[in-house]
């Protein structure tokens, strides 16, 4: 029996038919219409990191926003508990001066420190801090558009004062 041949490309029954590429030969035209398709890939997932970049970079600030929020907040709470339960004007003062050294000074570009006894325990002094900026710190690409409340309500410290020593 003799050995068939086939002619490469052509349809036998050595070759594998048309449509199907072979190894080491190339179709003419091919690297044209690639080079084509490749270039709208390329544009497409250029959009695609782009949208991917600036989510980051929006989440990133929102997430950065509440820590300086919450920073200030605590330090607040810390200033004003010294205070506590004995002189809450004192407490409220020294609450919003650390607040305003932490960037958040009360009744500037909206800012409200608020500074209040937890009822049923005036030893412990909370702060919250309202900031009407945060809005623009929100993550824009992923904020829902009825979300326009132009105001907002910061992380609250509760701290508790200690209670007083004696000496013996």
């Amino acid at each position: 029996m003799k050995p068939r041949r086939s002619t490469i490309g052509s349809p036998g029954l050595g070759s594998p038919g048309p449509g199907i590429a072979q190894p080491g030969i190339a179709r003419r035209g091919s690297k044209r219409r690639e080079a084509g398709f490749v270039l709208i890939v390329q544009t497409l997932m250029l959009g695609v990191l782009m949208t991917m970049t600036a989510l980051a970079v929006d989440v990133g600030s929102f997430y950065s926003r509440a820590a300086e929020v919450q920073k200030a907040s605590d330090a607040a709470a810390l200033a004003a508990v010294v205070w506590m339960p004995d002189d809450v004007p004192s407490a409220t003062t020294a609450a919003r001066d650390a607040a305003g050294r932490n960037g958040f000074a009360n009744g500037v570009k909206g800012v409200t420190v608020n500074v209040s006894t937890v009822a049923g325990n005036p030893r412990l002094v909370r702060v919250t801090i309202t900031d009407p900026t945060a809005d623009q710190s929100r993550p824009t690409a992923v904020s829902a558009p009825s979300m326009t409340s132009g105001t907002h309500q910061g992380p609250v410290s509760t701290i508790a004062a200690s209670p007083p020593r004696t000496r013996t």
